[in-house]
C-alpha cells in the first residue's frame, strides 16, 4: 500500500501534479477533530482491519471509561461477530491493554456478576 495515495483518498494531503502526472508538490490538510473521527471507518478499510481488530478498538473504547462485565464488552464488541471479539479479548489481555479482574466478593459462578474488563493504566 502506498502511503500518499491513501492520504490523498482521505482528502488529508493535496498532491499537485504536473502534465506527466508526476507529483511536483504536496501540501498537507489538518482536518478538524470531528472529520478526523468520522474518518476513522474509512482509514480502518484502507488498512484491511480484519473484524478482531475492529473488535479490539470498539473493547478499548467501551472499557476505556468505564469497566464492564466480561459479558457487556463481549457483547459491545460482537458486531464484528463473537469469535472475533473473543480473540480480541484474548489479544488485548495478552498484551496487558486490558486486564479482566474478579469481582471483589469473588463472584464468577454461572448467574453471578462476571469478572470486569477494563483498560490497564
Amino acid at each position: 500500500m502506498m502511503l500518499l495515495p491513501s492520504l490523498d483518498a482521505l482528502g488529508w494531503v493535496r498532491i499537485s501534479r504536473d502534465s506527466n502526472g508526476q507529483p511536483v508538490s504536496i501540501d498537507d490538510v489538518v482536518p478538524p477533530v470531528p472529520q478526523l473521527l468520522g474518518a476513522s471507518d474509512g482509514v480502518l478499510d484502507i488498512v484491511r482491519a480484519s473484524d478482531t481488530q475492529r473488535a479490539a478498538l470498539k473493547l478499548l473504547r467501551v472499557t476505556s471509561t468505564l469497566p464492564l462485565e466480561r459479558a457487556e464488552a463481549l457483547h459491545e464488541a460482537s458486531e464484528f461477530g463473537d469469535e472475533a471479539a473473543e480473540d480480541a479479548l484474548r489479544h488485548l489481555e495478552s498484551v496487558n491493554l486490558v486486564k479482566v479482574e474478579r469481582a471483589d466478593d469473588g463472584r464468577t459462578g454461572p448467574g453471578e456478576t462476571a469478572p470486569a474488563v477494563g483498560v490497564r493504566v
